[in-house]
């Protein structure tokens, strides 16, 4: 009957949808500790709370992989992410919108980079913020114009509003960001949908290619927005005055005639607005290719950039192609070879990853953002390209951990033998690479370009598509998810694949044989100590199981059915698992949105964490009173001493914050605690803690020293984290050890040591001991055994042992009726305090026989469960009755006799006791 307490979960950084964010650099501020008590904080004299206090955090540094950054410099250090748009001023300064910094960059005529706007890698809720360039957004920054006196017109990609800067500041000039539709009107109260181009004649007005409402519109200097081509609205192809038709017009130029030149994206043409308002065709006929010819002989494949040059030749990015077309409407192609890549050359000999903004410098060289190599490339008159600026990627580079360059890996796995296996390049053309125990990487298989066809085979024959997961056998073959959730396949350590189960054809739900099974959305997987490879499949809602030789069954769950319900089998329900991994204490883990989920091997499916569904348990039946997420959780797997690891994004706003990633541990106690990253600023810092940032990842893995490698997707790198483990602790008790029990009311802080570095002092956690009752002293008379220490205490009930076993238990200080047996008593508070705390127990009194003064009638409640209407039956009399919950606390009070029905439909569900007389019995509220 003695009341247990269980372990206390406390959290530091983010628990219980608390979260703290604490700058540092490394070896001189410590992370300072956040203490949350996730529970009452009054406990008893004899149970009293545990404080755990924080074990480690992270130090992010690159591991393998480089090529983009936010580093300024000199050209030949620079770095950039994704530029999208060229332009320069008119003293030849150049300036690049740098779209994955969300700042713009700027290049002065002695080569020097440097950030003219916005903040590298920021993310701010309002994304237009205006105010100092140092403090201004610029979530897509993109196209620039510059004016006489010096300020600038600027606008993001496919943005609804254009900026002006002047004298260090930015402020809204036209339009409104968060107001897509069409208006002409003047300056704010005008509205666009989407601009991806503008251009500025000798007048100062501004011309716009508005791709969402298929127009061209005119601002004047003063702000007066009008149409002057194309139906607002209306998408089509035609020419002419007023009756012209665009659709989703791009870039936009002036030829040497003053004529505008237009990219009309989606017909794929280039079409020409004369000076009083007549389009026509320049050159494309609408037909997708890149056929050279003269006017509408040529096709074009996606037009979304041009420049013109000062003889009048008009230059279009084309997919990997930029064209030439001459003043004539001659189309040929004068750079790339439509192959992606990063290669300098003359003409056909280069290739681009991909070509955006343009510009021309006064020398007659054409500028190019190519955004996926992080690069400006440089074209001369004569068609030499070079890299211009930042350090652009190849296609995957092998070799070892200072040249290996990854495309964007989404996934980590070790085997046995210390080799690391990464899924490198999912959006562009997929392989598995190698990296061996001394650094070396390789690429194991894939690489093939015809990655829409299933091509099994050895090394780089082998083509994947829309790769996911990756697990490393037991048996020495790597495993894969491929062909977008269709596939399961084998690898073998000579780099031979082949496909052990699915069909890229018939993709679908069916279990059995080989490529008699079937997968729709299958995505992480996992190996079972017996060898047996388990895999979520339809988008998370069900486990599939595939045997060594490749016979498929359904696990757990069911794909028809979306939900959190814990069961067996086919009776549990998932929503969406993203992760999936083998724990130490024998049990499968799944992430599932905000939730984890624990599989046994028999498919018992079990939700852990707080909340409505959470059990509350964790690894080895700890309790984690604390692990209630309020995050969306990625990926998640296990280090080398069993601690758990999941990376989260903010669950307010999960499909906008995907890349926004942070690292948090889950101790064997269930103690959440953050290691690395930020729950709201996107990255590529290396350093410790909090002042670390990733961008989108992939997956996670330990090495044989415990040291965590993460695939970070979009900076293109992998990513090691150690642990910097503390070496000591500061209570405010004065206590130095890790663990303290708090045994008296007070605060309590910790201070937590890493090495020479101290953290500041922890919150404060309030804490209440209600002290035990004292041991109680048994008296036997007669006819009766009493409670002689604390009796007539009213605040007490007294629990009663004969021969050990519990006998009854009674707000009374006495007992009758018993014959003969040795007999014990514990008192309980009655839980007048937040907890009832339980006394030590009485010494034993034999009794030989205690003559009662009436007759026992057992107490009896039908029916028993039931969902709140009971009925008593035991009472002689008219009696006080009264109802005590888990904690010993009142309620319900009332009076009762013989057959009295109780109605307790507005209690909880739970088990309670019903006390009357001297007689207790147990009552059962069900759901």
């Amino acid at each position: 009957m003695k009341t247990s307490l269980k372990l206390l979960a406390i959290t530091f950084l983010t628990t219980c949808g608390m979260a703290l964010h604490v700058g540092l650099s490394y070896a001189q501020t410590c992370p300072t500790p956040a203490l949350k008590a996730c529970k009452a904080s009054n406990f008893c004299s004899t149970d009293s709370l545990k404080l755990d206090a924080p074990t480690a955090y992270g130090h992010v540094s690159t591991y393998a992989g480089h090529t983009f950054g936010n580093l300024n410099g000199n050209l030949q250090t620079a770095q950039f992410y994704g530029p999208r748009t060229v332009a320069f001023d008119p003293s030849g300064n150049m300036f690049i919108g740098d779209e994955g910094n969300s700042c713009i960059r700027k290049i002065s005529t002695d080569g020097m980079v440097s950030t003219f706007g916005g903040s590298p890698f920021s993310y701010s809720e309002e994304g237009w913020a205006d105010g100092p360039l140092n403090e201004a957004r610029f979530p897509v920054p993109g196209l620039m114009v510059f004016n006489n006196d010096g300020s600038i017109f600027q606008c993001g990609i496919f943005q609804h509003s254009i900026r002006r800067i002047s004298g260090g500041m930015i402020t809204e000039f036209v339009g409104n960001p968060y107001d897509q539709s069409y208006k002409d009107d003047t300056l704010t109260a005008a509205r666009f949908t989407g601009i991806a181009g503008m251009v500025r004649d000798a007048a100062g007005n501004l011309y716009v290619s508005d791709m969402g409402n298929h127009c061209i519109r005119k601002i004047t200097p003063a702000g007066l927005v009008s149409t002057i081509a194309g139906k607002p609205g209306i998408a089509g192809f035609a020419d002419g005055d007023t009756a012209a038709r665009f659709n989703k017009p791009a870039a936009i130029a002036f030829d040497r005639d003053g004529n505008l030149v237009v990219c009309d994206r989606d017909n794929r043409r280039v079409r020409k607005i004369t000076l009083s308002g007549v389009v026509s065709t320049i050159a494309g006929n609408g037909t997708s290719g890149n056929m050279d010819g003269t006017g509408t002989a040529a096709t074009f494949d996606f037009l979304e950039n041009l420049a013109v040059d000062a003889s009048g030749n008009i230059f279009v990015s084309d997919g990997l192609y930029i064209r030439k077309i001459t003043p004539a409407g001659v189309v040929s192609k004068f750079a790339g070879n439509g192959v992606h890549g990063n290669v300098n050359g003359t003409g056909a000999q280069a290739s681009f990853g991909y070509p955006l903004g343009m510009a021309f410098n006064s020398a007659g060289d054409l500028f190019v953002a190519d955004a996926d190599n992080n690069a400006i490339r440089k074209i001369t008159p004569t068609g030499v390209v070079s890299t211009y600026a930042g350090i652009a990627y190849n296609m995957p580079q092998n070799g070892d951990l200072s040249v290996a360059t990854f495309t964007g890996a989404t996934g980590l796995s070790f085997d046995r033998a210390g080799n690391l296996y990464v899924v490198d390049g999912r959006e562009y053309v997929p392989r598995v690479r190698k990296i061996t125990p001394a650094g070396l990487v390789s690429t194991l298989a894939g690489g093939n370009a015809n990655n829409y066809l299933v091509i099994d085979g050895t090394g780089d024959t082998v083509s994947m598509a829309g790769t996911g997961g990756i697990s490393a056998g037991d048996d020495g073959n790597v495993y894969i998810v491929d062909y977008d959730g269709t596939l399961i396949r084998k690898i073998s350590p000579a780099g031979t694949v082949s496909t052990i189960a699915g069909s890229y054809i018939n993709r679908g739900y069916a279990d059995g044989q080989g490529a008699a099974a079937k997968f729709d959305q299958a995505n992480a997987m996992a190996f079972d100590p017996a060898g047996n490879l388990y895999v979520s499949d339809q988008g998370g809602r069900c486990i599939r199981k595939i045997t060594p030789s490749g016979l498929v069954t359904t696990f757990a769950g069911n794909p028809t059915l979306a939900g959190i319900r814990d069961g067996i089998g086919s009776a549990a329900e998932f929503n969406g698992i993203r992760s999936l991994a083998w724990g130490p204490d024998g049990y499968f883990y799944a992430a599932e949105v905000s939730f984890i989920r624990r599989i046994s091997l028999n498919g018992e499916v079990t939700t852990l964490g707080t909340g409505p569904l959470g059990q509350g348990l964790m690894l080895g039946d700890y309790n984690s009173t604390c692990l209630d997420f309020g995050m969306v959780i990625e990926k998640l797997a296990f280090d080398r001493n069993g601690d758990m690891y999941i990376t989260a994004i903010d669950a307010s706003n999960p499909a906008q914050n995907l890349r926004m990633s942070v690292i948090k541990k889950i101790s064997r106690k269930g103690i959440l605690t953050t290691i690395a990253g930020s729950e709201t600023e996107h990255g590529l810092v290396d350093g410790d803690y909090t002042d670390a940032r990733f961008y989108g990842i992939g997956g996670m893995a330990f090495d044989s020293d415990n040291n965590m490698l993460v695939a970070d997707t979009y900076t293109r790198r992998i990513r090691k984290v150690n642990m910097v483990n503390a070496t000591g602790y500061l209570w405010s008790n004065g206590a130095t050890t890790q663990n303290i029990t708090a045994k008296q009311t007070g605060d309590y802080s910790v201070r937590t040591i890493y090495g020479t570095c101290t953290s500041a002092a922890s919150n404060a956690v309030s804490v209440v001991v209600t002290p035990m009752p004292a041991k109680p002293g048994l008296t036997l008379s007669n006819d009766s055994l009493s409670v002689n220490s604390v009796s007539g205490d009213s605040t007490y009930h007294y629990v009663w042992y004969l021969d050990g076993a519990e006998y009854t238990s009674t707000v009374e200080h006495f007992l009758t009726g018993i014959t003969e047996g040795t007999v014990t008593v514990v008192a309980v508070n009655n839980g007048l305090s937040d907890v009832a705390c339980s006394s030590a127990v009485s010494e034993p009194v034999v009794v030989n026989s205690i003559e009662g003064k009436y007759n026992r009638v057992a107490l009896n409640v039908v029916p028993n469960p039931s969902k709140g209407l009971f009925t008593l039956h035991g009472l002689e009399k008219q009696t006080n009755i009264r109802i005590i919950n888990s904690i010993g606390r009142s309620v319900f009070n009332g009076i009762a006799n013989g057959n009295s029905q109780i109605d307790l439909q507005n209690l909880p569900a739970g088990i309670y006791r019903l006390i009357a007389e001297d007689r207790q019995v147990s009552v059962v509220k069900a759901e």
